[in-house]
């Protein structure tokens, strides 16, 4: 995956140092791929439902395009019959803005996991996953306030 990414132009950053870049990218009109389909610590994310079930997300998307006012645009890739890769780009997910931050990176994040999940249970074969995507639990986040 290196040789591709470098093949094609594509960076990877650091997760310590990626938000200030991130921002300055964004800042630039410059694009952006991020994967959000992980598991994160309680921490770092806030708790969406995905597949019926209580999941640590990212914030971090919603907190960019809040912040920065950017278009977010769900791309999948999907192997074709042929041994060939479709990419979709869809359309861009409106950003909820309402002024209450805590709520509005809370839908957000929603939103953008549930499109991910209506994709990979159209093309169940071929959701990549290689983590635990539900390990944080709720319980770890109330040990980490008290």
């Amino acid at each position: 995956t290196t040789y591709a990414r470098n093949r094609l132009g594509i960076g990877k950053l650091d997760k310590e140092h990626a938000m200030r870049l991130v921002l300055g990218l964004l800042r630039k009109g410059e694009p952006l791929l991020l994967l959000i389909d992980q598991n994160v610590a309680a921490r770092e994310g806030v708790f969406i439902t995905f597949f019926g079930r209580p999941a640590c997300a990212t914030a971090g998307i919603a907190l960019m395009a809040l912040h920065t006012g950017a278009a977010v645009l769900p791309i999948f890739t999907t192997r074709l019959p042929d041994g060939r890769y479709l990419t979709e780009i869809g359309a861009q997910v409106p950003t909820i803005n309402t002024g209450d931050r805590e709520a509005d990176v809370l839908q957000n994040t929603q939103n953008y996991n549930t499109i991910i999940e209506e994709h990979v249970r159209r093309h169940p074969g071929q959701w990549l996953w290689l983590h635990q995507r539900w390990k944080t639990k709720r319980c770890q986040l109330r040990r980490r306030r008290t």
